[in-house]
């Protein structure tokens, strides 16, 4: 998974559209808050362009474990469109024991930074929610009542300029006050609670590279959520004959040659995704799943003239040695046959003389 990440990353890096820039600036709004246990607060990572674009950006956020939580990592209002690596629940229970969050993406076409005069958030990357535990992670005593969220060394941006440079990056961290008591400036789980939008519509794309993943069929797709972010995303590949759940019976000789087709049934995927059905006889679907649950289904049927005969080449195989076999026994069988007919009409020829 690491592999193909990295992949993606790369092909991001070498989008179109040459420009030159000076030096971006990522940094974290607000920069300065005061919370208590049990508070939950959010930090929007933020971009600044002095001139030109970036297409690609790849971030390291560090924060003191001990003192911090991270709850979740929102791209709904995002600028950028195709993730690499967009955190997991799973991976940020991870970020809480190392104080580490990756993440990286891409801005096909490009970023050229927010427009004079917007008042809009153009220019967000994520929105980080943070919690302050109730009882200091560790046990340490006498720790400062000040923390820093900072962005690490494995930080940069890339510019729009089709030969992948890197730009001159500046970064500014957040100052963090932890006070005795709470603050309460964000409920996370009221947030979740109110959030009854499914994430946007979205399209599902076919693609099939002779250098990417041996030359195997996949798919990519991509959404935003506007309100608590999108959590994970499930993919399901069914035949029309299929049930969801159920085995497909299967014929004798596939159950031989261990070519059983397993039970259709939706499983949480990474994009890209690689088909499982490379004959491409499978109705694909996708689902988009926002951290309130709310879901967005896409289907997407493969062209015909993309899907191959059901039958495989070495089933092709199978059913020619089974003709070939049949008719050979007959051949033996005929010899026999004939033999013995030559046999008894030589026996009799001699019992007549």
């Amino acid at each position: 998974m690491i592999k193909n990440k990295k992949l993606l990353l790369l092909i991001l890096v070498f989008l179109l559209m040459p420009s030159v820039t000076q030096a971006a600036v990522l940094y974290m709004e607000p920069s300065e808050g005061a919370y208590g246990p049990g508070d939950e607060f959010a930090i929007d990572i933020k971009i600044d362009l002095n001139t030109g674009c970036i297409n690609t950006i790849e971030g390291e956020i560090l924060f003191p474990y001990t003192r911090l939580l991270v709850n979740s990592f929102m791209t709904g209002e995002s600028l950028v469109s195709i993730w690499v690596d967009r955190p997991s629940d799973a991976e940020l229970s991870k970020s809480n024991q190392t104080g580490i969050i990756h993440f990286s993406g891409g801005i096909p076409g490009g970023y050229c930074g927010k427009i004079p005069g917007d008042p809009g958030n153009s220019n967000i990357v994520a929105k980080i929610i943070f919690k302050v535990p109730g009882l200091t992670i560790g046990g340490v005593e006498e720790e400062s009542d000040e923390i820093n969220v900072s962005f690490g060394e494995n930080t940069r941006v890339f510019l729009n300029d089709g030969l992948g440079t890197e730009d001159i990056l500046a970064t500014r961290e957040a100052r963090i006050k932890i006070t005795d008591k709470a603050v309460t400036e964000l409920d996370w789980d009221k947030l979740i609670k109110r959030d009854r939008i499914p994430p946007e519509p979205f399209i599902i794309k076919l693609l099939k590279g002779q250098n990417v993943y041996d030359g195997k069929y996949y798919i990519i797709y991509t959404t935003v959520d506007k309100q608590t972010g999108i959590d994970r995303y499930e993919v399901l590949e069914i035949r029309p004959t299929e049930e969801l759940g159920i085995k497909p019976d299967t014929a004798w000789w596939r159950r031989l040659l261990r070519r059983e087709r397993p039970a259709p049934d939706w499983v949480v995927s990474d994009m890209p995704y690689v088909l499982r059905d490379q004959t491409l006889n499978s109705v694909i679907k996708v689902k988009a799943i926002d951290k309130a649950g709310n879901e967005r289904l896409v289907e997407y049927i493969p062209p015909i003239e993309f899907q191959k005969p059901k039958i495989v080449p070495i089933e092709k195989y199978i059913y020619f040695g089974f003709g070939a076999g049949a008719i050979l026994i007959f051949i033996i069988i005929f010899i026999i046959w004939l033999i013995r007919k030559i046999s008894r009409h030589k026996n009799h020829e001699e019992e007549q003389l």
